[in-house]
């Protein structure tokens, strides 16, 4: 039975683990598709949900990419021959769309090609949507009846049956022995038999042994907070060594005395990098010295709001996060309130802040239970300072630090510093203070830090983009969903695995910039991106640049964005030596582009196709556009 029960749940629970991929997708996907439409009626003045009742083709989302990609290649020809794309369809196109998408195709027939691929990735965004929404039902009918808690409970309590058996085996007929304290120590073998399994911390384990004598297995929970010294004690007294830990959770605190001794002994005796005391924790310093070692991620979170711990999933831990829990619409649950602009931190302490939490916050909080509130900070004095301000005892404010491992409703983040720095803006202490919320993140930080560069700029451009709440500004975030499937379309007509373009040159780099974002957490990439879609205002455009950045067959060849809010980084073109040479007439419309996207504040970087060392130039391109 219990082999019939593991086997029931390993399935349920893999069911259980796509459903939240197929949620995750959909809210995704459905989110993005919002940005869209609201991109359009900014765009073109009109709103394509006006077109719902008129082009609902049952095609696949596959066809509809595959007909996309046919009006891109057609709008091609037109230019190239320096056509209108005005042109509407003709009769044998006309049959070619009736063919297509039935009936529905002829929502087409009296669209221009620039017109048709608007409906067709609107109707992509529906589509997909629609597919994702029947696989979760499906999903969900499955798991419906299977009775989770009545089975797991069923095999906890045969399991607890089989281990009771076993230790009656052991212990039922024979005398048991009492130790003295020190015993473990003294006669480790005969302690062992009798009590098999040891509880300690990583300091004393080892003094607590016989000298020399080895447990056959130590397991080191919350590695990321054990420092190497005592670490290193553990792994002196196991056989076999378990390590268990999250690379992004707060390491082990450290003096300034004991960093400055560390950097001495580490100079003076040539300490290998993954054994330096001042930089590792146990596992950091044996994942760095045994990269090969097999690492087991446990993916299910149940903790946070879906909207919330996404923001973790995506910036530190690469996407891999199983979220378990399910967003219902609530309302409020990101917040971020960007004090004015100006200097108000005074070393550790910002009085502003206090305020804004003080007459903002908390007011809008008033009617949650302060037992469930946290209000969390990198300092200790400005911590003590709210806590003395606020007057209440069952609001708990700390550091932190002093949270890891806790949990809150509600948790308020003052983030104290003027501008983004090493300490402040650190990933690992971001990533605590923001998956200690349950239900509701509330961020308060500067202007100047809200509005820079880094992770808590990173998570202000986050919760702007999830709460819709996009503020003006010059350039629009990515829709990188709808390119991505896009771009598997094309690599699939052009029957070459990888090639994303018809053009060796723009393959190349297409593979060296994927390289290069395997590096980098965080960024993803667009090819052929429509410049249109990345200029929000042409007011400070000249007429010809106008003119060329809303012309529809205008594209950045590359895109790198940043994958939290879909803003876009930096744009890469790939230059020809021909075609793009001085006086020509590419060369001229190269000179517009380079004046829309800097007048726009993104980044370019051209590489030519007579150039080397491409994907170093890359490097060095985002790393000054994210260090600023």
């Amino acid at each position: 039975e219990i082999l019939r029960l593991n086997s029931q749940l390993d399935k349920a629970f893999a069911e259980q683990n796509h459903l939240a991929v197929v949620i995750e997708q959909f809210d995704a996907l459905r989110l993005e598709m919002v940005h869209f439409e609201q991109f359009y009626e900014e765009i073109r003045g009109r709103s394509l949900k006006a077109t719902e009742g008129v082009f609902k083709p049952k095609a696949s989302a596959k066809k509809l990419l595959n007909y996309w990609l046919v009006c891109e290649e057609k709008m091609k020809r037109q230019a190239a021959a320096r056509l209108s794309s005005g042109n509407r369809a003709g009769f044998l196109e006309k049959i070619r769309l009736l063919l297509r998408f039935g009936l529905a195709g002829r929502a087409l027939f009296a669209l221009n090609v620039e017109e048709r691929i608007a409906l067709l990735q609107r109707a992509y965004y529906l589509r997909s949507v629609a597919d994702l929404e029947a696989r979760r039902k499906s999903l969900e009918k499955s798991l419906a009846g299977f009775r989770f808690e009545e089975r797991l409970e069923r095999l906890t309590e045969l399991s607890m049956q089989l281990l009771k058996h076993r230790l009656a085996g052991n212990y039922n007929n024979r005398a048991r022995k009492r130790f003295e304290l020190d015993d473990l120590r003294r006669q480790p073998k005969a302690f062992l038999d009798e009590y098999p399994v040891i509880l300690s911390t990583t300091f004393s384990v080892i003094t607590s042994l016989e000298a020399g004598y080895l447990f056959d297995c130590v397991i080191v929970d919350e590695a990321s907070q054990v420092d190497l010294l005592s670490g290193v004690l553990a792994m002196g007294c196991a056989r076999k060594l378990v390590v268990v830990g999250d690379p992004m959770q707060l390491p082990n605190v450290l003096t300034s005395q004991d960093i400055k001794r560390a950097e001495e002994v580490a100079l003076l005796y040539e300490v290998p990098e993954y054994c330096r005391f001042e930089r590792h924790s146990l596992l950091s310093a044996v994942r760095a010295a045994f990269p090969e070692l097999p690492e087991t991620m446990l993916r299910e979170h149940y903790r946070c709001h879906p909207k919330i711990i996404q923001f973790c999933n995506r910036k530190f831990y690469g996407g891999e996060l199983l979220v378990m829990t399910r967003d219902l619409g609530e309302p409020d649950v990101l917040k971020a309130t960007v004090t004015v602009e100006g200097r108000h931190a005074r070393g550790t302490i910002n009085q502003r802040q206090i305020d804004e939490i003080t007459q903002q916050v908390l007011p809008e909080l008033r009617p949650i239970n302060p037992d469930d509130i946290g209000i969390v900070s990198p300092f200790r004095k400005q911590a003590d300072r709210m806590q003395s301000t606020f007057g209440l005892d069952e609001l708990e404010v700390d550091t932190v630090h002093k949270y890891q491992g806790r949990e809150k409703r509600v948790i308020v983040i003052s983030t104290v510093a003027n501008d983004a720095n090493e300490f402040v803006d650190n990933p690992n202490l971001l990533n605590v203070a923001v998956s200690r919320a349950q239900e509701r993140l509330w961020l308060v930080a500067s202007k100047e830090m809200a509005e820079g560069r880094g992770n808590v700029a990173d998570l202000v451009r986050y919760i702007r983009y999830n709460n819709g709440e996009v503020l003006s500004g010059k350039v629009r975030s990515v829709f990188d969903l709808l390119y991505q499937d896009y771009d598997a379309v094309r690599r699939e007509v052009l029957k070459k695995g990888k090639r994303v373009s018809r053009y060796d040159s723009e393959n190349l780099v297409h593979g060296v910039i994927e390289s290069v974002l395997q590096e980098k957490q965080g960024l993803g990439v667009v090819f052929q991106l429509p410049l249109s879609m990345l200029v929000r205002n042409i007011d400070g455009l000249s007429p010809d640049e106008a003119a060329y950045a809303t012309h529809p067959w205008t594209h950045v060849d590359f895109v790198i964005y940043r994958t939290i809010d879909k803003s876009p980084l930096l744009a890469v073109e790939v230059d020809g030596y021909a075609f793009h040479r001085e006086g020509s007439r590419q060369a001229e419309r190269d000179a517009l582009k380079d004046a829309v996207l800097a007048k726009c504040g993104l980044s370019l970087l051209r590489l030519s196709t007579v150039g080397s060392n491409e994907g170093d130039r890359i490097r060095m391109k985002l790393e000054e556009v994210v260090t600023g």
